[in-house]
């Protein structure tokens, strides 16, 4: 199955403003894309619709992690899914240039936070994606699988067309 994502020039640009930013408590920044979606010949393509960066008082202190966020954050991105019917992908960067990786953390949280999300839109897609300085990669989990999937391509649609493929 193929997923592709799609985002406009102006929310990419809205969410690696706000990921680049430095935080008091925090080492990095995340946050929610909320996406519309639908099937498409060969899989799934979702379009961003909004960002929702997680509020500077709901990361809590935790020298393990990049970003510990606190369950108010979760419930916010919950409700955003449950009330507008969007899919969610939790959002952060990776500043340096070509394709990022996640990290096990990276693998455990998002192991650990995706399923919430099919508790209010058990039908829809959510996921984890990761921001480089030039490139991204996401992991979706889609309803009715056992296996995730990478997000295997990615545009963004503006001033400049900008895309990356798996492969």
């Amino acid at each position: 199955m193929k997923i592709h994502l799609k985002l406009t020039n102006s929310l990419f640009d809205e969410i690696t403003a706000h990921l680049r930013r430095p935080h008091p408590v925090a080492f990095e920044r995340v946050g929610f894309v909320a996406c519309a979606g639908g099937n498409a010949p060969d899989g799934i393509v979702l379009l961003g619709r909004s960002f929702h960066p997680v509020l500077d008082d709901d990361y809590e202190a935790d020298e393990l992690v990049g970003a510990r966020i606190s369950s108010r954050a979760i419930q916010s991105a919950l409700a955003i899914a449950y009330n507008q019917a969007l899919s969610m992908l939790f959002v952060h960067a990776h500043e340096h240039p070509g394709k990022p990786h996640p990290s096990r953390v990276d693998v455990d949280c998002w192991q650990e936070l995706i399923p919430n999300f099919w508790h209010v839109r058990p039908e829809l897609p959510h996921g984890g994606l990761i921001l480089s300085d030039d490139n991204a990669m996401g992991t979706i989990w889609v309803p009715n699988q056992t296996k995730v999937f990478p997000i295997s391509k990615f545009t963004v649609v503006g001033r400049q067309l900008r895309r990356w493929s798996e492969g």
